[in-house]
């Protein structure tokens, strides 16, 4: 009798091995070391601001420090690079969603695979996008910018933050029949000056980088592209909302684990970051920098980016865009 016996415990202590290998137990036992968030943005902006936000916040949810490494640049090819390999599945990537939506499309030979490199696993905050003139266009709404550059073939000049809104604008005056000129900067702080001083007409950009200057009346606000309208300036109108959905597009910064990230894990993680982006104290100071602290679930994040990714894509189709290295 004495080794059915022994059998049977050795069974029982493999049972109870196994389910502490399970995905809740996995879950619950991440992060055994500290997290590190890689960023495509430079020391001090928005997006920096915003992912140490949560950084401080997740680091008293998960009782491991949790830092930021900003790695701007190449329209965010360098930090989604280096966190692809860096294989480490204590670091997580936050960023814009250009480099999944965007550069898949409009460029060749990238140094990472969008779809099986990067797992979306949740929003954190939502950036708010708009339209705006030059006072001295004397233009109070989309459709007279339209009117005016059909009366002027070739005579306004634009500029559209590097992107999605670039793009998207692109893909507006293809579809009105316009003929406006594309103007590029380095620097879009330079672009919203010159829109200032009348030397450009139209700029499509965030709307923190022109919300100054439209308070103070400096610039005209005629459209917020995202599908809702903004807390900053809830009585400017969408683009939906003005008469033209091809101008709409969401824009929104999120959390990407790697391609090993456990189902668990992710699911773990994005409830963690709904509940820092819920906290009072973190939505007031995101707002502080004109964005809106919101995050959704993980599958909702990815339905969100594959539907931008279509969008892109058919736009760059329609004007002819072709791809770069």
């Amino acid at each position: 009798m004495q080794r059915p016996i022994r059998w049977i415990s050795l069974l029982l202590v493999g049972v109870l091995g196994g389910l502490a290998q399970t995905p809740l137990a996995c879950a619950e036992a991440w992060p055994q070391r500290p997290v590190r968030i890689m960023a495509p943005f430079g020391p001090g902006s928005a997006g920096d601001v915003v992912a140490r936000l949560f950084a401080e916040a997740l680091t008293k949810r998960w009782k491991q420090p949790v830092f930021v490494e900003d790695r701007p640049g190449a329209d965010g090819i360098i930090a989604v690079s280096a966190f692809v390999h860096a294989h480490d599945d204590h670091a997580l990537l936050f960023s814009f969603p250009g480099p999944v939506t965007v550069l898949p499309v409009t460029k060749t030979n990238l140094p990472y695979d969008a779809t099986r490199d990067l797992v979306p696993i949740a929003s954190g905050a939502d950036v708010f996008a708009g339209v705006a003139t030059t006072r001295s266009l004397n233009v109070l709404s989309l459709n007279e910018l339209v009117a005016m550059a059909r009366s002027r073939p070739g005579a306004l000049t634009y500029y559209g933050s590097m992107g999605a809104l670039e793009i998207v604008f692109a893909g507006f005056v293809k579809e009105a029949g316009l003929e406006m000129t594309s103007v590029s900067y380095r620097d879009s702080m330079v672009a919203i000056e010159d829109l200032v001083q009348g030397r450009i007409h139209v700029a499509m950009g965030p709307l923190t980088n022109v919300l100054a200057q439209a308070q103070a009346e400096k610039v005209r606000l005629l459209a917020i592209t995202n599908k809702n309208r903004s807390p900053l300036v809830p009585d400017v109108p969408t683009a939906i909302e003005a008469a033209h959905p091809e101008l709409c597009i969401d824009t929104f910064l999120g959390f990407f684990g790697g391609r090993d990230t456990a189902p668990a894990v992710r699911d773990r993680i994005a409830t963690d970051v709904e509940s820092v982006a819920a906290q009072p104290a973190v939505a007031a100071r995101v707002a502080s920098f004109g964005l809106m602290a919101h995050s959704v679930t993980a599958d909702e994040f990815a339905a969100a980016l594959e539907e931008q990714r279509h969008q892109i894509a058919a736009v760059v189709q329609a004007i002819g865009l072709r791809s770069g290295q």
